[in-house]
Order: structure tokens, then C-alpha cells, then sequence
């Protein structure tokens, strides 16, 4: 049976931050938005999910396409580590340039809401 889990993401996560808390959380005072990703996204591969959906993808960091991208290839990096063949969609409401550049974060999937409109 395939499940997925919608992992609702907030917003404007540090880019430095998340880079510099992938290390240790000894490393850190506060605890990691990245430390919740994880310990959420590894509850749910554990439970038998099959992959999961991000919405509003392009709008962790609003505007900055390059830290959005930076984001999905750390998740997926992340959940491919896991679980090599879980599937990872992202809502990315733009057109195909920008789609082909958050594939390449190695996302499996983006919406591609420029395909419905024809």
C-alpha cells in the first residue's frame, strides 16, 4: 500500500543554520528546526511511508530559488538515505524552467501546473 505524508515545512529556514546543524546538536544552544525535519520525516519512513509531498516548495525562502533548491537536496539526501526508493513531490508553482532547476536537487517530482493549462 503506498502512503504518503504531507510534511507541513516552515518558513525561512536559515540557510546557514540548517548547514551548520547538520553537524552536532551539541553544536548548537537551541534545538534544530533541521533536528524536527529529521526526527519527523524518520518516524514517518520508519511507520512505512512511501514518500512525501512538500508543498509551497519555492517558498521557503521566497524569492531565492538557489536556497530553495538547497533545501529539497538536503531532504532528499536525507530521506534517500533512508529509504532509496521513497518518492519526493514538490509543489513548485512556476513554469518549466524553474521546474527542471528544483529537479535537480534530486527530487523525484515537481506539480506541473504549466502542463494543466494547455
Amino acid at each position: 500500500m503506498t502512503s504518503f505524508f504531507v510534511l507541513p515545512v516552515a518558513s525561512h529556514i536559515s540557510s546557514s543554520f540548517l548547514i551548520k546543524s547538520r553537524g552536532s546538536l551539541a553544536d548548537t544552544t537551541a534545538v534544530s528546526p533541521v533536528y524536527f525535519f529529521e526526527d519527523i520525516t524518520s518516524f514517518w519512513l520508519e511507520k512505512g511511508v512511501s514518500g512525501f509531498r512538500l508543498d509551497a516548495a519555492k517558498e521557503f525562502y521566497s524569492g531565492n530559488n538557489a536556497a530553495n533548491i538547497e533545501v529539497l537536496t538536503w531532504f532528499n539526501d536525507y530521506v534517500k538515505g533512508i529509504n532509496d526508493d521513497a518518492y519526493i513531490v514538490a509543489e513548485v508553482w512556476n513554469n518549466m524552467e524553474t521546474y527542471s532547476q528544483y529537479l535537480s536537487s534530486g527530487i523525484d517530482s515537481v506539480f506541473n501546473f504549466d502542463f494543466s493549462d494547455t
